[in-house]
């Protein structure tokens, strides 16, 4: 590496970068469970299946960047969230964006769960975990993850109006 931080900055921004992938896969089991007749390119079979896959494979790579790394994208993702509320509070009055806290709770659980996980584990943290308890213990967290976001996911209206909303702000649609 150039510097001798540019190989802590890469493992910090992959580990943040496996998080975004959690979106899709509760995203998809999300609509699936509220837009079961939604138009679609492809129907996926066994989607929630697929979904706690797809959080497990993410988990796995935010996990192996160490607890020092997962300590740190967690404590960043809290920060993120509290100045969010400062703008929200201080800066902007603009109304239409929602908290909707309740359907992240899948994300806060995981999050937490993670971070908890990563500590017992032999990634930098105590070692009380190996890479096969830490598998299982992952998968767990996985599906529990999954289920949360279907259960507590927007419902079918405020799903069509975002995504109405996001097809009006496309360029190609202007």
């Amino acid at each position: 590496a150039p510097f001798p931080g540019w190989k802590m900055m890469a493992a910090f921004l992959t580990s943040l970068v496996s998080l975004t992938y959690l979106t899709a896969a509760t995203s998809t089991v999300a609509m699936r469970y509220r837009l079961p007749d939604i138009a679609r390119p492809f129907r996926l079979r066994c989607v929630t299946l697929v979904s706690i896959l797809g959080v497990f494979a993410s988990s796995l790579i935010f996990i192996w960047g160490g607890w020092s790394i997962v300590s740190k994208a967690g404590f960043a993702v809290f920060i993120a969230i509290f100045l969010l509320w400062l703008y929200r509070k201080f800066g902007a009055k603009d109304e239409s964006m929602s908290w909707n806290f309740r359907e992240s709770i899948w994300f806060w659980f995981y999050i937490i769960a993670v971070t908890i996980a990563s500590y017992f584990s032999a990634f930098g943290g105590i070692g009380v975990l190996n890479l096969y308890s830490l598998a299982v213990v992952l998968l767990v967290i996985s599906g529990i993850t999954v289920l949360l976001a279907r259960i507590y996911s927007l419902s079918a209206e405020e799903m069509l109006s975002g995504i109405d909303k996001a097809l009006e702000s496309c360029p190609s649609n202007q």
